[in-house]
């Protein structure tokens, strides 16, 4: 490599974004340390892998393949058009990370198409509150195991929202996400395997908030967040995110792919609510989930 490519590569990985390149075949021929962040996957593990986009397994707002009607990356290799769009991609931990994905072609000097470079952005509205990293008052306030909050964080967090309802009127709620089958699942798999769902599950719930709401492990499988500024449709349309999330998270074991669903509760805070009363309706929220065959939202 000459002198000044080795500069331009330092260049690339020096970026805070996730920055890419594929030849016309759409295999990897750089991966950046902006991309190992974001992704989870080395430069070992990459390197020369066949269509990025199966490794990534982009999904749209909706939850559908992004290349189910054509994959991007590939339009912009035949035609040039650079393309851009909010996707959630797949985790090397299997989790759905969301990121801005950009895509441009790139051409020789004479002007034909020799590959293309796409760069992951991290999702605007979640860069706001994961860039300068949990305080000491949260790390005392974490669990271990999945890197999220604790319940006695997120109690604080229900009490807090409670009282900006009481005092300032800003409207909260609360969702309620509980792994369906876990017990039966930690049986077939073991704790190993278990433990890693749980950390999956609680990354995928905190890396699809704003910076603004809060996620914690509530009790064993079950994880609580509280949403900040929004009234009952929007909750609904975020835990219903939530939950299509997970199901499309997918955690790589030796004995193959391994999925799980989520039962979520939701409910408003109310004005003459005690922590108590809020808890005790969003886990009837919950047990109508359930009730109703799981993997489905209930809003109370």
């Amino acid at each position: 490599m000459s002198v000044r490519a080795e500069r331009f590569q330092d260049i690339l990985n020096s970026l805070a974004d996730g920055v890419y390149f594929v030849d016309v075949d759409r295999r990897i021929t750089f991966w950046g340390r902006g991309a190992e962040r974001i992704t989870g996957y080395t430069e070992g593990e990459v390197l020369g892998f066949a269509v990025a986009h199966r490794l990534l397994a982009p999904l749209d707002a909706a939850g559908r393949d992004v290349c189910e009607n054509g994959c991007p990356l590939a339009a912009t290799l035949a035609d040039g058009v650079p393309r851009e769009m909010e996707v959630f991609i797949r985790h090397a931990g299997g989790q759905r990370v969301p990121v801005l994905m950009r895509d441009l072609a790139l051409r020789n000097h004479k002007d034909k198409i020799v590959g293309a470079v796409e760069t992951l952005i991290d999702h605007p509205v979640i860069l706001a509150g994961h860039k300068s990293g949990p305080s000491g008052e949260f790390q005392a306030l974490r669990d271990p195991l999945t890197g999220v909050g604790s319940r006695r964080f997120i109690e604080g967090r229900i009490e807090a929202s409670l009282a900006e309802l009481q005092r300032h009127g800003v409207p909260s709620a609360v969702v309620l996400c509980d792994i369906d089958g876990f017990t039966e699942f930690n049986r077939a798999h073991g704790k190993e395997v278990g433990d890693s769902v749980l950390a999956m599950v609680a990354q995928t719930l905190q890396r699809n908030l704003r910076g603004s709401d809060s996620v914690g492990r509530w009790d064993g499988e079950q994880f609580l967040a509280v949403l900040q500024h929004v009234d009952g449709v929007r909750a609904a349309a975020v835990a219903d995110k939530l939950r299509m999330l997970v199901e499309r998270s997918t955690l790589s074991t030796k004995g193959g792919s391994l999925h799980v669903t989520v039962s979520v509760g939701a409910t408003m805070i109310r004005a003459d609510d005690l922590e108590g009363t809020i808890v005790e309706r969003v886990s009837q929220a919950l047990a109508s989930s359930k009730s109703a065959g799981r993997n489905c939202v209930t809003l109370a």
